[in-house]
């Protein structure tokens, strides 16, 4: 019986520090970026134009903002994927 409490209590530590651990990883996207975006078009062929996106709020993984480009403004939602470099994004 003791050996089953001393595993338990060893395994919710454990699973607890990685948890924090992994937290440390997600990078923090909050804020103003801004870049050159290429898009293609079968009228116009590849038009380049500078957008800046906005990301006003994150949750861990899940983040949210907007992109300010010449048509206006677009609210967007997205994830953080789980290897920390790559992103899903949805409007």
């Amino acid at each position: 019986m003791k050996k089953k409490i001393y595993l338990n209590i060893f395994l919710l530590f454990f699973l607890t520090i990685s948890i924090q651990l992994n937290a440390k990883n997600i990078p923090n996207l909050v804020g103003k970026w801004q870049g050159e975006n290429i898009k293609s078009t079968l009228k116009k062929g590849f038009v380049k134009s500078n957008n800046v996106v906005e990301i006003t709020e994150q949750r861990n993984r899940l983040f949210k903002g907007y992109v300010i480009h010449k048509g206006g403004k677009e609210a967007f939602v997205g994830v953080i994927k789980s290897d920390h470099k790559k992103f899903f994004l949805g409007r």
